[in-house]
């Protein structure tokens, strides 16, 4: 018998028979037969291994089976046709048996999904028809709770979160929350100086994916997202709501557009625990805690004074520097702050 070559075990084994021509045996390592056509002995041996319904490999013992299919054939539940457990012979096994060539030949390669619109690959079915709702506009997936509704799931459940104030993840630095430790994970670069995403064009790199493709969006001259109202179309998602404004006012991110349409809305998600004041901002919330823990973590470093906040900080430093950015329209007196101008602006008009 032919011996095992990296680690795989060759079946056919080439004998002399006194006084015949030189013929070629096929002996089974198994029970010891002997096979003078290579057919007839493939047929034998698969009675004592394990078969991979895939690619047709045949193992000597069941782990070994379950192993190759975790690594060739992921997310695959095939059943396996011979539940014979095979006496092993010489120590071979759990080793892979190589019948011919063919096997791997017939083995299934993984292939892309690929969108017909934009021409984006994702791994599986339901993946693409998750991304192909970006372009028909479809959002089956409605919140209980309000009128919106998402693309996904994970969008949705993420939402209504909100409603509910329970996130399976929290961020352990600002605090934010999440439905996905994906989202978790994304999030948590803001905190960090990783960037994992470089753009091939100009070596720039990104903390996030979509922040990549929204940069390479201005490299291509490419505007995917479309105002439904007038048509205009942007680079990106940002920009696109910033321009759906309410009441004129434009913003450069979501974020900025999100927080000042609280000012509209009259919504108030964040509530103090300590006394049930709500705030329209996650960062209000954490300056106002301050009030009842008694944090002041922002310092002066002239008189050591300290602050819940840094802007009573800036404008209390004025005070040793003698700045005073703000001049009365009508009088011309200047002021630390923009409050104490206005205030003092009142006085000319009572």
């Amino acid at each position: 018998m032919t011996p095992a070559t990296n680690g795989l075990l060759l079946l056919s084994c080439p004998q002399k028979t006194e006084g015949l021509e030189q013929a070629t045996w096929f002996f089974c390592n198994m029970c010891g037969k002997s096979f003078g056509q290579q057919e007839d002995f493939h047929l034998h041996y698969e009675s004592h291994c394990n078969k991979c319904n895939s690619c047709g490999a045949l193992f000597t013992n069941k782990d070994a089976l379950k192993a190759h299919r975790k690594e060739m054939h992921p997310r695959k539940n095939v059943k396996l046709e011979k539940e014979i457990t095979p006496v092993a012979v010489g120590g071979n096994a759990g080793r892979k048996v190589v019948l011919s060539s063919s096997a791997a030949a017939r083995r299934k390669k993984w292939e892309p999904k690929v969108c017909s619109e934009c021409g984006k690959q994702y791994r599986t079915n339901y993946k693409l028809s998750e991304h192909m709702r970006k372009h028909t506009g479809e959002r089956p997936f409605a919140c209980s709770s309000c009128p919106k509704s998402f693309r996904s799931k994970i969008g949705l459940a993420q939402h209504e979160a909100k409603h509910t104030g329970q996130y399976e993840f929290s961020c352990s630095t600002c605090g934010k929350g999440f439905q996905c430790k994906s989202y978790l994970i994304v999030h948590q670069r803001v905190h960090s100086n990783l960037k994992p995403y470089p753009c091939p064009t100009c070596s720039r790199h990104f903390k996030t994916k979509q922040s990549l493709l929204d940069h390479q969006n201005r490299h291509l001259g490419v505007k995917p997202y479309l105002c439904d109202t007038c048509g205009r179309r942007f680079i990106t998602k940002g920009l696109c709501k910033s321009h759906q404004r309410v009441c004129g006012k434009g913003f450069l991110t979501r974020v900025d557009l999100r927080i000042h349409s609280t000012m509209h809305t009259g919504e108030k998600s964040f509530v103090c625990e300590w006394c049930g004041k709500a705030f329209a901002r996650r960062d209000a919330l954490r300056c106002h805690r301050r009030s009842h823990t008694g944090e002041r973590p922002y310092c002066c470093d002239i008189c050591g004074q300290s602050f819940t906040q840094f802007s009573p900080l800036t404008i209390h430093k004025r005070l040793h520097t003698g700045e005073r950015p703000y001049p009365c329209e009508i009088c011309g007196k200047a002021f630390v702050s923009r409050s104490t101008m206005s205030a003092h602006s009142k006085k000319h008009h009572t």
